[in-house]
């Protein structure tokens, strides 16, 4: 039953990548005057000039949480990113998955070139279900991670169990991510 429900959620990650690729147009050239590459608009939600919405930033794989998709909430530090070759940002992401969900908050680096990097360094709260990997089911855990990502990305983190801690628990790992960032 569970890799029935894997193949249908990994089914609509496919769906939904295709989909953004599609909007995208794959234009994956510098914008005028060296700025962003002309998909970065495509799919920001700028809500005023240091503000900024990506209703779906990034597919993830990953322990303990399995698939998962990102929306994220920008707020730049010092004004308009499409002004400055690297920015700094304040970051809230959330990630609904197939065995958890994930809140992250913290700081973010953004350098605009020809490609989009991102680096960011955060705090973080899990909430596993299923059967995930390396952690609890029904559990908490808070923690930090540190994020790279070019179309291509990673986050490593430490998380330890919040809440009372019985015998042959897991009390704390080091989790992994691998990520197709779509911003």
């Amino acid at each position: 039953m569970r890799n029935h429900i894997n193949l249908r959620f990994l089914l609509a990650l496919l769906c939904l990548a295709a989909c953004s690729a599609i909007a995208v147009g794959g234009d994956f050239t510098a914008g005028s005057a060296g700025g962003p590459p002309a998909w970065v608009g495509k799919l920001f939600v700028r809500i005023n000039e240091s503000d900024t919405w990506i209703p779906l930033s990034g597919i993830e794989y990953g322990a303990p949480q399995g698939w998962s998709l990102s929306s994220t909430y920008v707020h730049y530090l010092g004004g308009d990113l499409t002004t400055s070759d690297r920015q700094y940002a304040l970051a809230v992401t959330v990630s609904p998955g197939s065995d958890g969900a994930r809140i992250n908050a913290g700081l973010a680096a953004y350098g605009i070139g020809h490609a989009l990097v991102v680096a960011e360094l955060d705090l973080a709260v899990l909430r596993t279900w299923g059967d995930p990997v390396i952690a609890d089911s029904h559990s908490t855990y808070v923690g930090v991670e540190a994020k790279l990502s070019m179309l291509l990305g990673g986050a490593v983190g430490y998380y330890r169990r919040v809440g009372h801690d019985a015998a042959g628990h897991t009390d704390s790992f080091f989790g992994v991510r691998y990520r197709i960032a779509l911003w």
